[in-house]
């Protein structure tokens, strides 16, 4: 599994939106929020944006803005731990 971490609201939005919208209820907050980096980015000063991918398809995503804590989006249990070395290996290099 690959983990990329986007600097680029658009980027990130063309990589997730379908992933996303196929349980749009589930996801709406880091839609929402996403919706608001692109429209208006300087009400989060601090984001990281991170999409898991297995063979070319997305089975994991989150969405931070600091300081609020991360948003995942639905996922198994490997992409969650993929997600969470990703996460770690982040965090560490700040």
């Amino acid at each position: 599994m690959r983990v990329d971490r986007y600097e680029d609201p658009q980027a990130f939005r063309t990589a997730v939106e379908a992933y996303l919208l196929r349980d749009e209820p589930r996801h709406n907050l880091m839609l929402g929020i996403l919706g608001t980096l692109l429209s208006t980015p300087e009400v989060y000063d601090d984001f990281r944006m991170f999409l898991v991918s297995d063979d070319g398809a997305p089975v994991a995503a989150a969405l931070m803005t600091a300081p609020y804590n991360v948003i995942l989006a639905d996922a198994d249990e490997e992409g969650v731990d993929a997600l969470i070395a990703g996460l770690h290996r982040d965090l560490v290099a700040i």
